[in-house]
């Protein structure tokens, strides 16, 4: 068994050595996966003080009701949406054509007859504001929807709570000015994690971890490119077993991934304030767990593969499909609820899980533990999984006579 061991570190190390040669392979290797979750940092983050970015919108005005131009001026005061007016044939063509992402209408007979609205003659169901918008531009309209709502129902408060006043009756004046506040909200961030360590956070996160993907994809391919070149032909022929000299690719493996890691999110901290609010010991378990899944997960592709240039090609499809439906580019609440329910059968869903709570999520050492629990299980099964299928290869070559 020691002797094993040995054997297996032997290859490890052959396989750093190789690594380290390559110095314009290391750079590349510790440099992307930062570049990458840099940008994807950068496009997802609005403002440190979590502001939303103002977009264009059109303003159709046919009713000439003093509520429309109440709400009109209400309008006007925000910053999020910068109107422009114009008729409904524009604004038909502007959203059509995606000029503009949404147009706000205020149809010709909004607020006709909301003078008095204590009045019961007033309609029961007066005339509706729309919010025009094209395909793709749901956000924006529900954004734009949001507003335009708060500036109808404030106006149409103003102007009841001026009715009352109006009416001099004990006790409405009390009324209308307890009523005044009504419906305003206060927003509160629960978590104290600043919004740009949040964004970052995430990006690191995912981009690491995709990147690790494909360093284990790496792994699994040069063990092909040596079974091709007959040089692991040549290393079975010596006491170690198969499993072993897997063991040891994968270990090797394992402790580049993890210098990765460490890189990356010492990266992270320095330059955009990442940093471990949770467990440490929570991180340094979840760091180790994600890195043999990438080993692991590079061997069981190549197994699969056959060859270098299909493995390559499975390799390629597999770690897209899983850093996409685990989560890494896109944060959850972005992405639809059957997907979110899908992750609980993907390795990588768990590994983003444990890595964000122990860095900007702030999560305790239990929650680390269980996602780390359960990648492990994940990379244990793909690493018997990868032997079982080398071994079945190596007997059909041997049975054929070829170069196994």
């Amino acid at each position: 068994m020691f002797n094993q061991l040995r054997l297996a570190w032997e290859v490890c190390r052959k396989d750093l050595r190789l690594f380290w040669v390559d110095r314009r392979g290391v750079l590349l290797c510790f440099t992307v996966p930062i570049i990458l979750a840099s940008l994807f940092g950068l496009i997802f983050r609005n403002t440190s003080k979590g502001e939303i970015e103002a977009f264009e919108a059109g303003l159709v005005v046919e009713s000439d009701s003093e509520l429309a131009q109440a709400v009109v001026a209400s309008l006007e005061e925000q910053s999020v949406l910068q109107l422009q007016r114009m008729d409904m044939e524009q604004a038909r063509q502007k959203v059509a054509t995606r000029e503009a992402p949404v147009a706000l209408i205020l149809p010709k007979e909004f607020g006709k007859g909301s003078t008095d609205i204590l009045d019961p003659k007033t309609p029961s169901a007066p005339v509706k504001p729309i919010v025009l918008h094209a395909s793709g531009n749901e956000m924006q309209a529900r954004l734009a929807e949001g507003i335009l709502a708060e500036a109808v129902a404030r106006r149409t408060a103003d102007r009841f709570l001026a009715t009352l006043r109006s009416m001099g009756l004990p006790g409405t004046q009390a009324m209308a000015d307890k009523f005044q506040d009504l419906g305003r909200v206060q927003r509160i961030c629960a978590s104290g994690t600043e919004r740009d360590q949040a964004v970052f956070g995430h990006s690191f996160c995912g981009m690491t971890l995709q990147y690790l993907l494909f360093l284990g994809m790496d792994c699994g391919l040069l063990l092909l490119r040596e079974r091709r070149l007959g040089i692991w032909r040549r290393l079975t022929t010596t006491p170690a077993f198969p499993a072993t000299l897997m063991a040891g690719r994968a270990l090797a493996t394992t402790l580049i991934a993890l210098a990765q890691l460490s890189v990356s999110f010492a990266f992270a901290w320095l330059i955009f304030g990442v940093t471990i609010s949770g467990s440490v010991l929570g991180f340094a378990i979840m760091a180790l767990s994600v890195s043999l899944l990438a080993a692991s997960t590079g061997l069981l592709v190549a197994s699969i593969g056959g060859n270098e240039s299909r493995a390559r090609s499975v390799a390629i499809l597999v770690i897209l499909a899983l850093s996409m439906l685990g989560g890494l580019w896109l944060p959850p609440f972005l992405m639809p609820s059957w997907l979110r329910s899908l992750g609980v059968l993907l390795p990588t869903s768990w590994a983003l899980a444990g890595l964000e709570a122990a860095t900007w999520q702030g999560g305790g050492f239990a929650t680390a533990l269980l996602n780390a629990g359960v990648v492990l299980l994940f990379s244990a099964g793909f690493l018997v999984l990868a032997v079982i299928g080398f071994q079945r290869a190596q007997s059909r070559a041997s049975l054929r006579g070829g170069m196994g």
